[in-house]
């Protein structure tokens, strides 16, 4: 993830807010600058 995101503009994670995993990826991406946010689904 931390690769990634030198590579885009935004993040869009999808995953449920309760998972561990899909918070930390929208953390990493935070981290590094990268505008990012996670949502429930693809709708």
């Amino acid at each position: 993830m931390r690769e990634l995101s030198r590579d885009v503009d935004v993040l869009l994670v999808v995953g449920a807010t309760n998972s561990s995993n899909s918070n930390r990826l929208r953390e990493i991406g935070s981290e590094s600058g990268v505008a990012s946010y996670l949502v429930a689904d693809g709708s």
